[in-house]
């Protein structure tokens, strides 16, 4: 992610994290901003340009990918916090 579950640098982040803590999901993170090997490395990885995203089951998610991923979340972007 971009920043931190407590201080997110981007809109996408702060998102997730409110998500994931209403679920009650456990989850790791690491700040993007603070290594740019770590950033290039993942968007290589992934094939993925575009950062930050979750990986789950393995996989790099994207936003629209989260809510199927939760039963009960709502469908609404809007609505994630």
């Amino acid at each position: 992610m971009k920043g931190t579950p407590e201080d997110p640098k981007c809109e996408f982040s702060k998102m997730v994290v409110n998500m994931l803590k209403r679920h009650e999901v456990e989850f790791g993170m690491f700040d993007l901003l603070t290594d740019n090997e770590v950033m290039e490395g993942i968007q290589k990885y992934s094939n993925w340009p575009l950062l930050p995203h979750i990986y789950f089951e393995g996989r790099a998610r994207g936003f629209r990918h989260i809510g199927t991923l939760i039963k009960g979340c709502p469908s609404n972007p809007n609505e994630f916090g």
